[in-house]
């Protein structure tokens, strides 16, 4: 090998500037922790250090090419700034101590609630069926038709809550601002998010999976999911029975039919309140009630769930005032404070667990059935539809409204959904629900579970090693899709905020 010992050898060493010279220093640093200079170094040592240096990476320590690998990577400058927003919000630094130091508001818990709601629809279309699944109590857990009813309820108590409140304080104007933005916003929040859900899954079906719907040229395709969207997103479609084959029928997401009855049963509150306004309390719950009492006897079950959903938030208002009250007063005695405590406890625990047995209700009636409902399905008006077009909504819509009474009126069984972990899953509940579907048909998902299911076989143990990567999969999915949904409510606001124009009296 040449030596570099005069002028003519050392030009076929490029040569180095500052950074480059500092950055062979840095290289030829010695397991003490020193940096050899290389101006005293001989020239026998000189030649060693850059033969070394140059030599290919297969010829030098493993050692070396370690340092070497660790010194290439402190360099990078990876702006991490920009990787955390990637990550779901429940992994992002701080998020869960941000939000756990937050103040609640006296409705945190139905967000919480819906949170729970979405997972158990999804476990009702998806989740593994067995004998113990069938348990009661348990089948709470897959009974997604009951918590159908439990969002309708939902929705009438939280569009309502503000409107109720300025209605009491007979602030009209205010009232009338209110109204009419949430019912100009109300069908673009829910349409569009919807048809967004269906167009990623239209995407999903094209290029990932066989499906009968992919054997359509693309413009055609795209032509085909316009149409259906048209007649999806008709907001005067027949909504009796909930869902029906035709216009409710979205055939790129099957659980999108309750957008349409949702939307239906907004209005229906918007209007409730608008014609209640100038009403006192008293005589406001008294109409609630005829008018839930006449919706069973017309066999509008979703109308009664919306306007029971009015009747607990306007219940919860007066409920709340008292509880301010009385802890600002003194005339109470405290021994008959904890004496009612008690009795609320006991009285709500029970409807609240006659509630969740209802929730089990089996999906065939009949007499067949287990106790106690070969009687109870014999007390189903008979002139309600088959069991197909609603006769399961009887029962299921008692008991949703039995579980939302007992959580309103008792603060301690709220507790559980104000956790922040809870509160995180109530803040992705729309999109669980939408992202459901989309998720369990992904192509790796599908072949994940039928090889599960061909060397474990179709038992629990599938389930429990399938279940848990679904439902992460899913929550990261409905993060993503909740950022979505966030730019169409912006979206939204932003069309209100051009086309009202605000004024006050």
């Amino acid at each position: 090998m040449a030596q570099i010992t005069n002028a003519s050898n050392s030009q076929s060493i490029p040569l180095l500037d500052e950074s480059q010279s500092k950055y062979q220093e840095e290289d030829h640093e010695n397991s003490n922790g020193r940096i050899h200079d290389s101006m005293e170094l001989d020239t026998s040592e000189q030649e060693k250090v850059i033969v070394y240096t140059y030599s290919p990476w297969y010829r030098q320590p493993i050692s070396q090419n370690m340092q070497h690998f660790k010194h290439y990577c402190s360099t990078i400058s990876i702006n991490r700034s920009k990787l955390i927003p990637l990550l779901p919000l429940c992994f992002q630094p701080n998020y869960l101590s941000s939000q756990s130091a937050k103040k609640l508001r006296p409705t945190s818990y139905l967000d919480a609630l819906r949170g729970f709601a979405a997972i158990i629809v999804v476990n009702h279309h998806f989740m593994w069926t067995s004998p113990y699944t069938l348990l009661p109590f348990i089948n709470v857990l897959r009974q997604g038709r009951a918590m159908v009813d439990i969002f309708f309820i939902i929705s009438g108590y939280v569009l309502t809550q503000k409107m109720l409140k300025l209605s009491r304080q007979r602030k009209d104007s205010e009232l009338l601002q209110c109204l009419a933005s949430s019912a100009f916003r109300r069908y673009l929040r829910l349409y569009l998010s919807a048809c967004l859900a269906a167009f990623m899954n239209m995407w999903l079906d094209y290029f990932t999976i066989i499906h009968d719907i992919r054997s359509k040229p693309l413009l055609k395709q795209l032509a085909d999911f316009g149409n259906d969207m048209l007649q999806f997103t008709n907001p005067f479609a027949n909504v009796a029975g909930y869902w029906y084959r035709g216009a409710l029928d979205c055939k790129y997401h099957s659980l999108l039919w309750t957008i349409p009855v949702e939307f239906r049963g907004s209005i229906v509150v918007f209007v409730f309140c608008l014609a209640c306004c100038r009403l006192t309390y008293q005589k406001r719950q008294i109409l609630c009630c005829i008018l839930i009492f006449i919706c069973y006897i017309w066999y509008e079950v979703y109308v009664a769930l919306f306007l029971f959903g009015v009747f607990l938030a306007d219940r919860g208002i007066t409920r709340q005032q008292e509880e301010e009250e009385e802890a600002a007063s003194l005339q109470v005695g405290r021994v008959h404070l904890n004496n009612r405590s008690i009795k609320t406890h006991v009285w709500t625990g029970f409807v609240l667990l006659l509630g969740l047995f209802l929730c089990n209700q089996p999906e065939h009636l009949g007499l067949k059935g287990p106790w106690p409902w070969q009687y109870l399905s014999q007390l189903i008006p008979f002139w309600w539809p088959d069991i197909v077009r609603g006769q399961e909504h009887f029962w299921l819509s008692i008991a949703s409204a039995l579980v939302l009474y007992s959580l309103e009126a008792c603060p301690t069984w709220q507790k559980p959904f104000n956790h922040v972990i809870a509160q995180y899953i109530g803040h992705l509940s729309f999109g669980i629900y939408l992202m459901g579907y989309p998720v369990k048909r992904l192509y790796f998902m599908e072949d994940f579970l039928d090889y599960l299911k061909h060397h474990i076989g179709n038992n629990i143990l599938t389930w429990l090693i399938y279940y848990p990567i679904f439902m992460f999969i899913l929550l990261w999915a409905a993060d993503y899709f909740m950022r979505i949904d966030k730019r169409v409510i912006d979206f939204g606001r932003w069309v209100e905020k051009k086309m009202f124009v605000f004024t006050t009296i």
